[in-house]
Protein backbone atom coordinates (compact mmCIF):
# COMPACT_ATOMS: atom_id res chain seq x y z
CA UNK A 1 0.00 0.00 0.00
CA UNK A 2 1.42 3.34 -0.98
CA UNK A 3 1.76 5.78 1.95
CA UNK A 4 3.27 8.70 0.04
CA UNK A 5 1.03 11.67 0.88
CA UNK A 6 2.48 13.83 -1.93
CA UNK A 7 1.17 11.58 -4.72
CA UNK A 8 -1.46 13.45 -6.83
CA UNK A 9 -5.09 12.36 -6.51
CA UNK A 10 -6.99 11.26 -9.64
CA UNK A 11 -10.51 9.94 -10.16
CA UNK A 12 -11.54 6.50 -11.30
CA UNK A 13 -12.85 6.53 -14.89
CA UNK A 14 -15.50 3.96 -13.99
CA UNK A 15 -16.96 4.91 -10.61
CA UNK A 16 -15.50 8.39 -10.02
CA UNK A 17 -13.89 7.43 -6.70
CA UNK A 18 -10.69 9.15 -5.60
CA UNK A 19 -7.46 7.19 -6.06
CA UNK A 20 -3.73 7.94 -6.06
CA UNK A 21 -2.09 8.37 -9.45
CA UNK A 22 0.43 5.61 -8.74
CA UNK A 23 -2.26 3.04 -7.84
CA UNK A 24 -2.57 0.11 -10.24
CA UNK A 25 -6.33 -0.19 -9.77
CA UNK A 26 -9.30 1.43 -8.03
CA UNK A 27 -9.81 0.09 -4.52
CA UNK A 28 -13.57 0.61 -4.82
CA UNK A 29 -14.51 -1.04 -8.13
CA UNK A 30 -11.26 -2.70 -9.26
CA UNK A 31 -10.97 -0.68 -12.47
CA UNK A 32 -7.38 -0.68 -13.79
CA UNK A 33 -5.40 2.57 -13.90
CA UNK A 34 -3.94 2.40 -17.41
CA UNK A 35 -1.73 5.42 -16.75
CA UNK A 36 0.32 3.23 -14.43
CA UNK A 37 3.44 1.88 -16.10
CA UNK A 38 2.72 -1.71 -15.08
CA UNK A 39 -0.68 -1.60 -16.84
CA UNK A 40 0.50 -0.15 -20.16
CA UNK A 41 0.50 -3.57 -21.82
CA UNK A 42 -3.15 -4.09 -20.87
CA UNK A 43 -4.38 -1.28 -23.15
CA UNK A 44 -4.51 -3.57 -26.20
CA UNK A 45 -7.16 -5.71 -24.50
CA UNK A 46 -9.51 -2.76 -23.92
CA UNK A 47 -12.60 -2.71 -26.11
CA UNK A 48 -13.62 0.66 -27.48
CA UNK A 49 -16.96 1.16 -25.73
CA UNK A 50 -16.97 4.95 -25.82
CA UNK A 51 -19.95 6.35 -27.72
CA UNK A 52 -20.24 9.81 -29.13
CA UNK A 53 -23.90 9.73 -30.18
CA UNK A 54 -27.07 7.83 -29.46
CA UNK A 55 -30.08 6.94 -31.58
CA UNK A 56 -33.29 8.51 -30.34
CA UNK A 57 -36.40 7.86 -32.39
CA UNK A 58 -35.61 8.72 -35.99
CA UNK A 59 -32.73 11.13 -35.30
CA UNK A 60 -29.43 11.43 -33.49
CA UNK A 61 -28.20 13.77 -30.86
CA UNK A 62 -24.73 14.36 -29.51
CA UNK A 63 -24.21 13.74 -25.81
CA UNK A 64 -21.06 15.84 -25.91
CA UNK A 65 -20.94 18.80 -28.29
CA UNK A 66 -17.21 19.26 -27.73
CA UNK A 67 -16.48 16.52 -30.32
CA UNK A 68 -14.32 14.81 -27.71
CA UNK A 69 -14.53 11.26 -26.46
CA UNK A 70 -17.33 10.65 -23.99
CA UNK A 71 -16.18 8.90 -20.83
CA UNK A 72 -18.94 6.66 -19.48
CA UNK A 73 -18.99 6.35 -15.69
CA UNK A 74 -21.21 4.55 -13.20
CA UNK A 75 -23.85 6.87 -11.70
CA UNK A 76 -23.45 5.79 -8.07
CA UNK A 77 -24.58 8.99 -6.35
CA UNK A 78 -27.43 10.55 -8.34
CA UNK A 79 -30.36 8.84 -6.64
CA UNK A 80 -33.27 7.36 -8.54
CA UNK A 81 -33.70 9.55 -11.63
CA UNK A 82 -37.06 7.97 -12.51
CA UNK A 83 -38.32 8.85 -9.04
CA UNK A 84 -37.05 12.40 -9.60
CA UNK A 85 -39.03 12.62 -12.84
CA UNK A 86 -42.22 11.23 -11.28
CA UNK A 87 -42.13 13.28 -8.07
CA UNK A 88 -41.45 16.58 -9.82
CA UNK A 89 -44.11 16.11 -12.46
CA UNK A 90 -46.70 14.88 -9.94
CA UNK A 91 -46.06 17.90 -7.72
CA UNK A 92 -46.33 20.23 -10.72
CA UNK A 93 -49.62 18.67 -11.87
CA UNK A 94 -51.02 18.66 -8.32
CA UNK A 95 -50.08 22.34 -7.87
CA UNK A 96 -51.83 23.23 -11.14
CA UNK A 97 -54.99 21.32 -10.17
CA UNK A 98 -55.16 22.82 -6.65
CA UNK A 99 -54.54 26.33 -8.02
CA UNK A 100 -57.21 25.80 -10.66
CA UNK A 101 -59.81 24.78 -8.06
CA UNK A 102 -58.92 27.63 -5.69
CA UNK A 103 -58.99 30.28 -8.43
CA UNK A 104 -62.20 29.07 -10.06
CA UNK A 105 -64.20 28.54 -6.83
CA UNK A 106 -66.83 26.43 -8.52
CA UNK A 107 -67.29 28.62 -11.60
CA UNK A 108 -65.58 26.74 -14.45
CA UNK A 109 -66.64 29.01 -17.30
CA UNK A 110 -63.87 30.07 -19.65
CA UNK A 111 -64.56 33.73 -18.98
CA UNK A 112 -64.21 33.28 -15.22
CA UNK A 113 -61.06 31.16 -15.56
CA UNK A 114 -59.34 33.74 -17.75
CA UNK A 115 -60.38 36.64 -15.53
CA UNK A 116 -59.15 34.90 -12.35
CA UNK A 117 -55.58 34.66 -11.02
CA UNK A 118 -55.13 31.26 -12.65
CA UNK A 119 -53.25 32.50 -15.77
CA UNK A 120 -50.69 34.26 -13.57
CA UNK A 121 -50.42 31.20 -11.31
CA UNK A 122 -49.69 28.97 -14.34
CA UNK A 123 -46.86 31.27 -15.43
CA UNK A 124 -45.31 31.38 -11.95
CA UNK A 125 -45.56 27.61 -11.42
CA UNK A 126 -44.12 26.88 -14.88
CA UNK A 127 -41.09 29.12 -14.33
CA UNK A 128 -40.55 27.78 -10.80
CA UNK A 129 -40.76 24.16 -12.00
CA UNK A 130 -38.46 24.86 -14.96
CA UNK A 131 -35.62 26.22 -12.82
CA UNK A 132 -36.05 23.67 -10.03
CA UNK A 133 -35.98 20.72 -12.41
CA UNK A 134 -33.08 22.26 -14.37
CA UNK A 135 -30.98 22.45 -11.20
CA UNK A 136 -31.87 18.83 -10.37
CA UNK A 137 -30.76 17.74 -13.85
CA UNK A 138 -27.45 19.57 -13.37
CA UNK A 139 -26.95 17.64 -10.14
CA UNK A 140 -27.77 14.34 -11.90
CA UNK A 141 -25.35 15.15 -14.73
CA UNK A 142 -22.64 15.77 -12.13
CA UNK A 143 -23.34 12.49 -10.27
CA UNK A 144 -24.87 14.27 -7.25
CA UNK A 145 -28.11 13.56 -5.41
CA UNK A 146 -30.94 15.24 -7.32
CA UNK A 147 -32.92 16.06 -4.17
CA UNK A 148 -30.00 18.23 -2.99
CA UNK A 149 -31.21 20.90 -5.42
CA UNK A 150 -34.41 21.28 -3.38
CA UNK A 151 -32.69 22.14 -0.09
CA UNK A 152 -31.92 25.87 0.31
CA UNK A 153 -28.27 26.73 1.07
CA UNK A 154 -27.29 23.07 0.91
CA UNK A 155 -27.59 23.23 -2.89
CA UNK A 156 -24.93 25.97 -2.88
CA UNK A 157 -22.57 23.62 -1.05
CA UNK A 158 -23.26 20.89 -3.62
CA UNK A 159 -22.66 23.32 -6.50
CA UNK A 160 -19.37 24.28 -4.88
CA UNK A 161 -18.49 20.58 -4.82
CA UNK A 162 -19.47 20.25 -8.50
CA UNK A 163 -17.42 23.26 -9.59
CA UNK A 164 -14.47 23.30 -7.19
CA UNK A 165 -14.74 19.80 -5.61
CA UNK A 166 -14.85 21.50 -2.20
CA UNK A 167 -18.20 21.78 -0.43
CA UNK A 168 -16.93 24.06 2.33
CA UNK A 169 -16.42 26.88 -0.18
CA UNK A 170 -20.18 27.34 -0.05
CA UNK A 171 -19.66 29.11 3.30
CA UNK A 172 -18.26 32.08 1.33
CA UNK A 173 -21.79 32.91 0.15
CA UNK A 174 -22.66 34.06 3.69
CA UNK A 175 -19.97 36.76 3.63
CA UNK A 176 -21.40 40.17 2.57
CA UNK A 177 -20.27 41.39 -0.86
CA UNK A 178 -17.66 38.62 -1.13
CA UNK A 179 -20.51 36.10 -1.27
CA UNK A 180 -21.99 37.82 -4.33
CA UNK A 181 -18.62 37.79 -6.08
CA UNK A 182 -18.22 34.10 -5.24
CA UNK A 183 -21.66 33.30 -6.72
CA UNK A 184 -20.67 35.03 -9.96
CA UNK A 185 -17.43 33.02 -10.10
CA UNK A 186 -19.44 29.88 -9.32
CA UNK A 187 -21.78 30.55 -12.25
CA UNK A 188 -18.86 31.26 -14.55
CA UNK A 189 -17.10 28.01 -13.66
CA UNK A 190 -20.37 26.06 -13.80
CA UNK A 191 -20.82 27.08 -17.44
CA UNK A 192 -17.27 26.09 -18.34
CA UNK A 193 -17.67 22.72 -16.61
CA UNK A 194 -20.41 21.91 -19.13
CA UNK A 195 -18.49 23.42 -22.06
CA UNK A 196 -20.58 26.59 -22.22
CA UNK A 197 -19.39 30.19 -22.26
CA UNK A 198 -18.84 31.20 -18.63
CA UNK A 199 -19.46 34.91 -19.16
CA UNK A 200 -22.74 34.25 -20.98
CA UNK A 201 -23.75 31.93 -18.16
CA UNK A 202 -23.47 34.91 -15.79
CA UNK A 203 -25.15 37.47 -18.05
CA UNK A 204 -27.92 35.15 -19.30
CA UNK A 205 -28.27 33.05 -16.16
CA UNK A 206 -32.04 32.83 -16.56
CA UNK A 207 -31.64 31.18 -19.96
CA UNK A 208 -28.46 29.19 -19.37
CA UNK A 209 -29.63 27.28 -16.28
CA UNK A 210 -32.33 25.40 -18.30
CA UNK A 211 -29.92 25.06 -21.25
CA UNK A 212 -27.32 23.36 -19.07
CA UNK A 213 -29.90 21.17 -17.37
CA UNK A 214 -31.96 20.10 -20.38
CA UNK A 215 -29.17 20.37 -22.95
CA UNK A 216 -26.86 17.61 -24.16
CA UNK A 217 -23.52 18.94 -22.91
CA UNK A 218 -21.90 16.72 -20.31
CA UNK A 219 -20.11 17.45 -17.05
CA UNK A 220 -16.43 17.54 -18.04
CA UNK A 221 -17.17 15.04 -20.83
CA UNK A 222 -18.48 12.40 -18.39
CA UNK A 223 -21.72 10.50 -19.02
CA UNK A 224 -22.93 9.00 -15.74
CA UNK A 225 -25.06 5.91 -16.39
CA UNK A 226 -26.62 3.51 -13.82
CA UNK A 227 -25.02 0.07 -13.99
CA UNK A 228 -28.36 -1.74 -14.23
CA UNK A 229 -30.18 0.62 -16.62
CA UNK A 230 -30.61 -0.31 -20.29
CA UNK A 231 -30.81 2.47 -22.88
CA UNK A 232 -30.52 4.97 -20.04
CA UNK A 233 -29.39 7.91 -22.20
CA UNK A 234 -32.29 7.53 -24.65
CA UNK A 235 -34.87 7.18 -21.87
CA UNK A 236 -33.48 10.14 -19.92
CA UNK A 237 -33.56 12.22 -23.09
CA UNK A 238 -37.21 11.28 -23.61
CA UNK A 239 -38.13 12.23 -20.02
CA UNK A 240 -36.37 15.58 -20.33
CA UNK A 241 -38.11 16.27 -23.64
CA UNK A 242 -41.53 15.40 -22.20
CA UNK A 243 -40.98 17.56 -19.13
CA UNK A 244 -39.71 20.56 -21.08
CA UNK A 245 -42.58 20.39 -23.58
CA UNK A 246 -45.11 20.17 -20.72
CA UNK A 247 -43.62 23.23 -19.02
CA UNK A 248 -43.53 25.16 -22.29
CA UNK A 249 -47.17 24.33 -23.13
CA UNK A 250 -48.36 25.39 -19.66
CA UNK A 251 -46.34 28.59 -19.85
CA UNK A 252 -47.75 29.47 -23.28
CA UNK A 253 -51.31 28.75 -22.15
CA UNK A 254 -50.89 30.93 -19.08
CA UNK A 255 -49.22 33.71 -21.07
CA UNK A 256 -51.95 33.59 -23.71
CA UNK A 257 -54.74 33.91 -21.15
CA UNK A 258 -52.87 36.64 -19.29
CA UNK A 259 -52.30 38.60 -22.51
CA UNK A 260 -55.96 38.22 -23.49
CA UNK A 261 -57.09 39.47 -20.08
CA UNK A 262 -54.74 42.45 -20.13
CA UNK A 263 -54.97 43.25 -23.84
CA UNK A 264 -56.46 46.69 -23.25
CA UNK A 265 -53.74 47.58 -20.72
CA UNK A 266 -51.00 46.22 -22.98
CA UNK A 267 -52.38 48.19 -25.91
CA UNK A 268 -52.49 51.41 -23.90
CA UNK A 269 -49.00 50.70 -22.62
CA UNK A 270 -47.73 50.22 -26.17
CA UNK A 271 -49.31 53.54 -27.19
CA UNK A 272 -47.70 55.23 -24.17
CA UNK A 273 -44.26 53.93 -25.16
CA UNK A 274 -44.81 55.02 -28.76
CA UNK A 275 -46.05 58.48 -27.75
CA UNK A 276 -43.20 59.01 -25.30
CA UNK A 277 -40.83 59.03 -28.27
CA UNK A 278 -42.49 62.24 -29.52
CA UNK A 279 -42.42 63.79 -26.04
CA UNK A 280 -38.74 62.92 -25.62
CA UNK A 281 -37.95 64.36 -29.07
CA UNK A 282 -39.78 67.59 -28.28
CA UNK A 283 -38.00 68.16 -24.98
CA UNK A 284 -34.59 67.34 -26.46
CA UNK A 285 -35.27 69.72 -29.37
CA UNK A 286 -36.29 72.60 -27.06
CA UNK A 287 -33.24 71.99 -24.84
CA UNK A 288 -30.93 72.09 -27.86
CA UNK A 289 -32.40 75.43 -29.01
CA UNK A 290 -31.99 76.86 -25.50
CA UNK A 291 -28.32 75.77 -25.41
CA UNK A 292 -27.57 77.38 -28.78
CA UNK A 293 -29.32 80.62 -27.79
CA UNK A 294 -27.14 80.89 -24.70
CA UNK A 295 -24.07 80.56 -26.93
CA UNK A 296 -25.53 82.89 -29.59
CA UNK A 297 -25.11 80.16 -32.20
CA UNK A 298 -28.29 80.96 -34.16
CA UNK A 299 -29.06 82.57 -37.47
CA UNK A 300 -32.38 84.27 -38.28
CA UNK A 301 -33.73 85.39 -41.67
CA UNK A 302 -35.37 88.79 -42.22
CA UNK A 303 -34.05 90.17 -38.94
CA UNK A 304 -31.82 89.41 -35.95
CA UNK A 305 -32.51 87.56 -32.73
CA UNK A 306 -33.26 89.66 -29.66
CA UNK A 307 -33.42 88.28 -26.13
CA UNK A 308 -35.68 91.17 -25.05
CA UNK A 309 -38.71 90.92 -27.36
CA UNK A 310 -39.93 88.93 -30.34
CA UNK A 311 -41.27 85.60 -31.59
CA UNK A 312 -38.80 83.18 -33.20
CA UNK A 313 -39.29 79.80 -34.88
CA UNK A 314 -36.55 77.16 -35.16
CA UNK A 315 -37.74 74.67 -37.75
CA UNK A 316 -36.27 71.31 -38.85
CA UNK A 317 -37.58 68.48 -41.00
CA UNK A 318 -35.22 65.89 -39.49
CA UNK A 319 -35.29 66.51 -35.73
CA UNK A 320 -33.83 63.06 -35.10
CA UNK A 321 -30.60 64.12 -36.78
CA UNK A 322 -30.42 67.47 -35.01
CA UNK A 323 -30.78 66.08 -31.46
CA UNK A 324 -29.58 62.52 -32.25
CA UNK A 325 -32.68 60.56 -31.22
CA UNK A 326 -32.30 56.80 -30.59
CA UNK A 327 -32.62 54.80 -33.83
CA UNK A 328 -33.98 57.81 -35.69
CA UNK A 329 -32.54 56.48 -38.97
CA UNK A 330 -34.76 53.38 -38.76
CA UNK A 331 -38.06 55.23 -38.64
CA UNK A 332 -39.94 57.96 -40.48
CA UNK A 333 -38.32 61.40 -39.94
CA UNK A 334 -39.97 63.70 -37.39
CA UNK A 335 -40.42 67.32 -38.46
CA UNK A 336 -41.18 70.23 -36.18
CA UNK A 337 -40.23 73.57 -34.72
CA UNK A 338 -39.52 75.29 -31.43
CA UNK A 339 -41.31 78.58 -30.84
CA UNK A 340 -39.46 81.04 -28.59
CA UNK A 341 -41.43 83.99 -27.23
CA UNK A 342 -39.34 86.72 -25.57
CA UNK A 343 -41.13 89.34 -23.47
CA UNK A 344 -39.08 91.83 -21.41
CA UNK A 345 -36.11 89.48 -21.30
CA UNK A 346 -38.07 86.38 -20.26
CA UNK A 347 -38.22 83.44 -22.72
CA UNK A 348 -41.06 80.94 -23.09
CA UNK A 349 -40.57 77.79 -25.16
CA UNK A 350 -43.25 76.00 -27.15
CA UNK A 351 -42.64 72.94 -29.28
CA UNK A 352 -44.56 71.40 -32.15
CA UNK A 353 -43.58 68.24 -34.07
CA UNK A 354 -44.88 65.06 -35.68
CA UNK A 355 -44.80 62.66 -38.59
CA UNK A 356 -47.54 61.03 -40.67
CA UNK A 357 -48.63 58.89 -37.68
CA UNK A 358 -48.85 61.24 -34.70
CA UNK A 359 -47.60 64.45 -33.12
CA UNK A 360 -48.60 67.53 -31.12
CA UNK A 361 -48.97 71.26 -31.82
CA UNK A 362 -47.39 74.17 -29.89
CA UNK A 363 -47.35 72.78 -26.37
CA UNK A 364 -45.52 74.56 -23.58
CA UNK A 365 -42.38 72.49 -23.02
CA UNK A 366 -42.79 72.32 -19.24
CA UNK A 367 -46.33 70.95 -19.66
CA UNK A 368 -45.56 68.43 -22.41
CA UNK A 369 -46.81 64.87 -21.70
CA UNK A 370 -47.94 61.85 -23.71
CA UNK A 371 -51.53 63.10 -23.34
CA UNK A 372 -50.68 65.91 -25.77
CA UNK A 373 -49.88 63.45 -28.58
CA UNK A 374 -52.65 62.96 -31.13
CA UNK A 375 -52.85 60.58 -34.10
CA UNK A 376 -52.88 61.72 -37.72
CA UNK A 377 -51.33 65.05 -36.81
CA UNK A 378 -51.08 67.43 -39.78
CA UNK A 379 -47.87 69.40 -39.27
CA UNK A 380 -47.92 73.00 -40.56
CA UNK A 381 -45.35 75.72 -40.16
CA UNK A 382 -46.74 79.11 -38.99
CA UNK A 383 -45.91 82.18 -41.05
CA UNK A 384 -45.56 84.81 -38.32
CA UNK A 385 -42.36 85.63 -36.46
CA UNK A 386 -38.76 85.27 -37.60
CA UNK A 387 -37.55 81.99 -39.11
CA UNK A 388 -34.27 80.86 -37.54
CA UNK A 389 -31.72 78.04 -37.71
CA UNK A 390 -29.10 76.64 -35.37
CA UNK A 391 -25.59 77.15 -36.67
CA UNK A 392 -24.32 73.75 -35.50
CA UNK A 393 -26.07 70.40 -35.64
CA UNK A 394 -23.74 68.25 -33.57
CA UNK A 395 -23.47 68.00 -29.79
Amino acid sequence: MNTDENVPIIYCSRCGAEMKSNSRYCMKCGNLNYEHGANEQMRKYIKDNKKKSYQVGSGKFMVDNNNSEVQVNIANNTGNTILCFLINNCIFIAALVISFLLCCRGDFSIKHIISSYFPLVIIILSVLFLYTYSLELIFIKSNKRWWGALIPFYNIFVLSDIVFRKKWLGLITFIPIVGIIYLLVLLYRLGTKFNYNGMLTIILFGAYLPIIGFGNHLYEGHQFVPSNAKNYVEKEYGRKKLTFCSILICFLIGSGMFAYLNYAHMKSGAYAVKNYYYVYAGKRFAKRVDEKLDKNEVQCYGGSYSAENGVYYFEYYTIGKVVVLPLYFLREPIAGYVKVVNVNGESTYYVSLGDSSAGFEEVLVDELTTDNVIEKYDFKMPQDGLQCKLKYYKN
